[in-house]
């Protein structure tokens, strides 16, 4: 295994031990960790969750990652990726929008690696977040809900307005960079918990936006899957 490779696995570790710590006290966690297979989970909510010749129903690419293309040599699931490629400091986006039932915990998940990103220097970085919307179809303030619980309640994920994401750099103070083989960030969210703590309007969530945003900088992503499952 190269040193390269040792030093993403360890971070990942690091990030996967500290997302696990989420779930006792608050309403959402997150992991990260290397993968070298993957199947679709069979209860997948996303009209599609894998790249089947061409951009799944639903997925959203925005920015500079309007423009894509279908790479047919580099997946786990289905038949393809989705390359984004960014050349100049740019920023890119893919999101999907889903409804949901409000008395439910849930499992967001992308598949993913990376080849020479090269995040910029003053605060780019690649993460991964979730938008919530309330009882009357409004998103939720996530900034000025977190403001309102303890520090350490979303476990080192972090808020921006109507958004919270996965955090921006590693332990040592960096973002993910370089080249990695695939990797899966996931997300579980408990609707119920997260209502009543972030203070929802109608007392529940109803519908979410999930997204993969790299602001900014330049170098490759790949996007091989993307999938909703409850869990509880």
């Amino acid at each position: 295994m190269s040193h390269r490779r040792i030093l993403f696995t360890m971070a990942l570790m690091s990030l996967l031990l500290l997302g696990l710590t989420g779930l006792a006290s608050a309403g959402i966690e997150w992991s990260i960790k290397p993968i070298t297979e993957f199947t679709m989970p069979a209860d997948n909510m996303l009209t599609q969750g894998e790249v089947l010749g061409a951009l799944p129903p639903g997925w959203r690419p925005t920015y500079n990652w309007e423009t894509f293309s279908i790479d047919s040599t580099n997946y786990l699931t289905g038949t393809g990726s989705v390359l984004f490629e960014l050349q100049e400091q740019a920023r890119g986006r893919v999101y999907v929008d889903v409804g949901v039932d409000s008395s439910r915990t849930y499992k967001v998940g992308w598949i993913t690696k990376i080849e020479n990103l090269t995040p910029r220097e003053d605060g780019g970085a690649i993460v991964w977040g979730v938008f919530f919307k309330d009882g009357t179809g409004a998103w939720i303030n996530c900034t000025e809900a977190l403001n309102t619980l303890p520090s350490d309640y979303a476990k080192g994920m972090e808020a921006s307005g109507i958004v919270i994401r996965t955090p921006r750099t590693f332990e040592d103070g960096k973002p993910l960079s370089g080249t990695t083989g695939w990797f899966v960030v996931e997300i579980t969210m408990d609707l119920p918990k997260l209502a009543q703590d972030f203070k929802a309007a109608g007392g529940k969530i109803t519908g979410m936006r999930f997204e993969q945003l790299f602001d900014s900088g330049t170098g490759k992503v790949w996007l091989d899957g993307m999938y909703l499952i409850p869990v509880q």
